[in-house]
């Protein structure tokens, strides 16, 4: 790309985001102007894919664009248009899980500074919940965690789990556990340097497994 061509290309993305930029602040969307953004993307703002444009474009939190990494970012993709957005969008649809495991842990680790409160060191478990179930059945990696480990992941972080924030640590280390496990937990190192969140899951559901 010449840098007569970036130069075209960033032009016609500022003129992009000013359709969204928030009346208040120009530098940056509001909720209402990221959700007009998937609108004209015809992408519902729940779809896993919102999180892969939310890395490329360095998205600071859930439902935020700024100016400047919504720009750099659709530059380095060289889209400069809703519909060559569109269009890439449905190429990662077609891909399998995010296509391959590199790029599903990058957007995984990703999504925990993204989803987390402004502020806040932890996630709120809530969303952590809902974040797991969006993301896991898109990875590639094989695994004996099944639908019935993840129900019961989320039945102990709703009930005996005392604290209601999942930390950094925890987030990222959970994957590797989710595709390391054993079906029946037996393996599970207790004196490894697992967090204690998930030790204390080891036990509470080992009795639950066949």
């Amino acid at each position: 790309m010449t840098p007569e061509q970036e130069s075209q290309i960033r032009s016609k993305l500022e003129k992009i985001f000013d359709r969204y930029a928030n009346p208040a602040d120009k530098t940056r969307t509001n909720i209402d102007g990221t959700l007009a953004f998937c609108a004209d993307l015809e992408v519902d703002p729940e779809d896993p894919v919102v999180i892969v444009v939310a890395m490329l474009c360095k998205s600071p939190s859930m439902g935020e664009f700024t100016r400047s990494g919504f720009v750099d970012g659709w530059t380095s993709a060289r889209y400069d248009s809703i519909e060559g957005m569109q269009a890439h969008l449905i190429q990662l649809r077609g891909r399998e899980g995010f296509g391959d495991e590199e790029t599903f842990r990058k957007v995984y680790n990703f999504t925990f500074d993204w989803a987390k409160q402004p502020g806040q060191r932890s996630l709120q478990c809530d969303t952590a919940i809902a974040l797991w179930s969006l993301l896991l059945p898109l990875s590639t990696a094989p695994t004996q965690f099944t639908n019935r480990h993840l129900e019961l992941w989320t039945e102990f972080l709703n009930g005996p789990y005392k604290s209601k924030a999942i930390s950094k640590d925890s987030w990222t280390l959970f994957l590797d556990f989710w595709k390391t496990s054993r079906g029946d937990l037996s393996e599970h190192d207790l004196d490894a340097a697992w967090p204690s969140v998930i030790d204390d899951f080891v036990e509470w559901a080992r009795p639950k497994l066949p």
